[in-house]
């Protein structure tokens, strides 16, 4: 484990395109009520870490009405984010831009 920001962050990627089911929400849910169940019963993890973060990167949600309460309740705790593959890639191309015209600003420098 490693300390993000004082928390654990567990990260559930899914391939381009997919839509988050029930059960895979089911499944994410259970890491993050484990390590909860973990952090309260270890006491010197606790002072590392202070809680659980979720990061899902998908492109959609498909979820029964039961489910998907559960998922914005969460979201609403700002427990979980989400991210598409488009908002990933976005970042993904600035910060590649800004490393190349740091570079370029570096080269003229020497």
């Amino acid at each position: 484990m490693l300390p993000v920001f004082a928390t654990v962050e567990i990260v559930e990627i899914k391939k381009a395109n997919h839509s988050l089911t029930d059960e895979e929400f089911t499944r994410l849910r259970g890491y993050y009520d484990a390590m909860e169940a973990f952090l309260a019963e270890n006491a010197e993890f606790r002072k590392e870490f202070s809680g659980t973060h979720m990061t899902l990167v998908c492109d959609g949600l498909v979820l029964s009405r039961n489910i998907e309460l559960a998922y914005a309740k969460l979201q609403g705790d700002e427990v979980l984010d989400r991210k598409t593959w488009e908002e990933i890639l976005a970042v993904a191309k600035r910060r590649y831009e800004e490393f190349i015209e740091l570079r370029e600003a570096l080269r003229q420098q020497s």
